[in-house]
């Protein structure tokens, strides 16, 4: 028996099988013809796509880079210089002035306040408390009202350490306290001297009866007297709120809120539009109150206005509000993530604006702990303040409009330092110095938001810089004290 070999098959023109042919086994032996050759040459131009796509991507990013290092100049990194060493910082640091010089008088953990010479790189110990100062003091020239964790609000003479006053409020005093001063005009009697009765001549019985009359006494004058009124006005966790003689500590008035007050109270300057003097207080959130801003009468402690009225939207302040006097503003930010801008007079909502996360997915609430800044600039009037996602955010203040936001890299909680920087043409640049929990603090324009130069300190200073006379000094965690010069 003979064996035929096997034929090939018949073949179309250009060599591909013919379509009755395609499903031999010599040539698709799993009986799906070209199905998985197609898809292996698919994947391969594919990947080829991929590679071709991801190497033109690398050199335009490699481009940007060489561009951007070429034309646009770098980011400058100044370092402070040590001036010297104290206790770890508890609260923002005050700066004060006397003949001698200009000092930094330092709220410690350990409840010191120390006076630092920034000249001489000296510190003298001004009052022990024996308990943490958590809350700035305030400065009225050589007096400097301090507020202790105790609950004892003291009225220190900062120069020779000696107390003036001081007064319990039975509860931690961990805000900053309020400066008020006030005008009065009052009516006085100026005292007329009144002639004395002629003597009668003896030897004149005629001219006797006549000069034996006497003589009226003029009208008294009045004359206006303008009389200065000071107080100091403090609040405490306890959701009490005091005023108090700035001279003697006596107390004037007190008010229970029900909640406790916020990282500061802000006084409201008298003008012509508001004759009377009035504090601005922020509230945490309590059992009883959803928080808020309240506005009082200074002089009697009467409650002026509330927000929110209705006591039903939770609105935790901490930090101070912010002030715009001329246009009658505030500025106020809480727990909520939000900012809102007030009637000063009447405590009415003109707009209110939200701090969203940078992860649009994210149920995180930026906190705003940061003091805002109202400010005026050429370009127009701002409001900045930084969050817990260390984000600096800058808003119109006639609208809320969001203008820019710079990224610190941590938590902002002081409050933005305005700078003027001089020029070699005699002209002056502004600049935005911003403190947060850490050692870099940028510095930026205010207009764009960009970074200008960046100041490096040796550890976190998250009570960002104090100017002090012509210096700029920071205290770290460390307990250093560094001035920056740029």
């Amino acid at each position: 028996m003979s064996v035929q070999s096997p034929q090939p098959p018949n073949k179309a023109k250009g060599g591909s099988p013919r379509p009755e042919e395609a499903q031999g086994p010599a040539y698709d032996p799993f009986g799906i013809y070209g199905t998985r050759s197609a898809q292996r040459i698919l994947a391969a131009r594919r990947r080829r796509v991929v590679q071709k796509f991801a190497v033109a991507a690398a050199v335009v990013a490699l481009i940007g880079i060489c561009v951007g290092m070429i034309f646009v100049p770098p980011v400058s990194l100044i370092k402070g210089d040590q001036l010297g060493v104290v206790s770890v910082p508890s609260a923002v640091p005050v700066a004060a002035s006397d003949k001698e010089g200009n000092v930094l008088l330092l709220p410690g953990e350990g409840g010191e306040l120390l006076r630092f010479d920034p000249q001489k790189g000296t510190v003298v110990s001004c009052l022990n408390t024996d308990f943490p100062l958590r809350a700035s003091p305030v400065v009225q020239g050589s007096v400097a009202f301090v507020p202790s964790e105790n609950g004892v609000l003291t009225a220190l003479d900062w120069r020779r350490g000696k107390i003036l006053w001081q007064r319990a409020t039975n509860a931690p005093l961990t805000a900053r306290p309020a400066a008020v001063q006030w005008q009065t005009t009052e009516q006085q009697e100026l005292a007329v001297a009144t002639l004395p009765a002629p003597v009668a001549a003896v030897d004149n019985p005629v001219n006797n009866a006549a000069t034996a009359t006497p003589i009226a006494a003029p009208a008294p004058r009045t004359h206006l007297v303008r009389k200065t009124h000071k107080m100091i006005v403090a609040g405490n966790d306890g959701g009490f709120v005091v005023g108090l003689e700035m001279g003697t500590g006596k107390v004037i008035w007190s008010r229970r809120i029900g909640a406790p007050i916020g990282n500061g109270i802000v006084a409201v300057p008298t003008t012509e539009q508001y004759k009377t003097p009035r504090v601005l207080v922020p509230l945490l959130q309590s059992a009883g109150l959803a928080g808020g801003l309240w506005c009082l009468d200074a002089i009697t402690g009467v409650v002026l206005w509330k927000y929110p009225r209705n006591n039903h939207t939770p609105s935790p302040q901490v930090a101070p509000p912010a002030l715009d006097i001329e246009k009658g503003h505030v500025f106020c930010a809480d727990d909520t993530g939000t900012l809102s801008c007030l009637d000063l007079k009447t405590g009415q909502k003109i707009w209110k604006k939200f701090a969203f996360s940078r992860n649009p997915h994210a149920n995180e609430i930026v906190l705003l702990r940061g003091e805002p800044l109202f400010r005026r600039y050429k370009f127009g009037e701002v409001v900045v303040l930084g969050g817990s996602d260390g984000m600096v955010r800058c808003f119109t203040a006639n609208d809320g409009t969001l203008l820019w936001q710079f990224d610190a890299g941590a938590p902002v909680r002081a409050r933005p330092l305005p700078l003027l920087q001089n020029q070699s043409d005699s002209s002056t640049r502004e600049l935005l110095l911003i403190g947060c929990d850490s050692a870099l603090l940028p510095v930026l324009d205010p207009e764009s938001g960009h970074s200008i130069c960046n100041l490096r300190a040796s550890a976190a200073a998250p009570f960002g810089v104090a100017p002090v006379g012509e210096q700029l000094c920071t205290v770290t965690t460390t307990g250093v004290v560094e001035e920056f010069v740029f």
